[in-house]
């Protein structure tokens, strides 16, 4: 084998091997997100529902149905099974040739646009809160965006899909529109990724700026500190990604590639990460709650016994019958 066969098998190894680990490590966050869900989500959120009320067989159905299939579980699964089939694919990207190194394009294409559109659905579902009390402005905006910039995303697949397949059953193909129009979509899709990260990471940062200035601290809302630290390090994770991958677009130096592909995955175990965080949380300042409704109710209970007993007649000692003192009776007083 020449040195040229050498070096180029060399990069190929230094590229599966690290997107073959990367799609073994998101299919199993879709794992650990399945095992969350049926053993924690499911039996706490049910054990409230039960303890404020007493449900039916299908509306405890009902609400394990809704526990599962939230818009933040969805985009978090998705995310997961997206990034599983990216690095599987890009993974494989050598291993075709002719038609199917096509189509293998074409699929990682689609894995990675709805790996994209899903993290910006998970983290504008989250942080959108924030933006609306920083930017009060934005909030009428704030609504729509939420359903039309991951559709923008999605539509970077179009192209490289169509041109996949008509590259198979299309001879002397025209491929400069469509080409073209990867570009420029490609180009969308991350104006739009880049412009979404710095509105949050700007509404998170005034946010906290603001509770300093106001004497307060993050600490004091729990979610929001949560929210803002996760928040903050998946934002950071997605500009590094696209300036290592600009890196690559300049220098062409593998390493830079796989590594920005890398990044995208990293971004999925933080907001799993912030998922996690956030209902131990919402679990521990529940059980706080409790505890404190429990603490005033046996002090009341112990209140009330105490008047109980200051409130008992007194009796004569030696005597099995009640003794107590009834108002005067013709001048004298009475004692029965």
């Amino acid at each position: 084998m020449s040195d040229a066969a050498l070096d180029e098998h060399a990069k190929t190894l230094s590229s599966i091997i690290p997107l073959s680990l990367a799609c073994g490590a998101s299919f199993l966050s879709f794992i650990y997100l399945v095992w969350f869900i049926v053993f924690h989500e499911i039996p706490k959120r049910l054990d409230s529902d039960a303890l404020e009320s007493q449900t039916s067989q299908q509306q405890n159905t009902k609400s394990m149905i809704a526990i599962i299939f939230t818009p933040l579980n969805n985009a978090l699964a998705v995310m997961a099974l997206s990034l599983t089939g990216y690095y599987s694919t890009s993974a494989m990207k050598k291993a075709f040739d002719g038609p199917g190194y096509c189509a293998n394009r074409a699929f990682i294409s689609i894995f990675l646009a709805f790996s994209e559109a899903s993290y910006v659905y998970y983290s504008w579902k989250r942080g959108i809160f924030v933006v609306k009390r920083v930017f009060p402005w934005l909030a009428q905006y704030i609504g729509s965006s939420i359903i039309y910039i991951p559709i923008l995303i999605l539509l970077q697949a179009i192209p490289t899909l169509v041109l996949g397949f008509m590259r198979i059953w299309v001879r002397d193909l025209n491929e400069a529109p469509l080409l073209n129009a990867n570009l420029y979509l490609t180009g969308l899709a991350g104006a739009i990724v880049i412009a979404f990260d710095l509105v949050l990471l700007t509404a998170f940062i005034k946010y906290v700026r603001q509770a300093s200035l106001e004497g307060a601290t993050i600490e004091a809302d729990g979610k929001l500190a949560i929210v803002s630290r996760y928040g903050i390090g998946s934002i950071v994770l997605s500009l590094l990604m696209l300036c290592v991958y600009g890196a690559y677009t300049v220098t062409k130096v593998l390493a830079f590639y796989t590594l920005s592909q890398l990044l995208v995955g990293s971004m999925l175990f933080w907001l799993m990460r912030m998922k996690v965080r956030l209902f131990q949380f919402e679990f521990e300042e529940k059980q706080q709650l409790e505890s404190r409704i429990s603490a005033k109710l046996g002090g009341g209970k112990i209140s009330m016994e105490r008047k109980s007993v200051d409130s008992r007649p007194s009796t004569v000692a030696g005597s099995p019958k009640t003794s107590y003192i009834t108002p005067i009776r013709n001048g004298r007083l009475s004692i029965q």
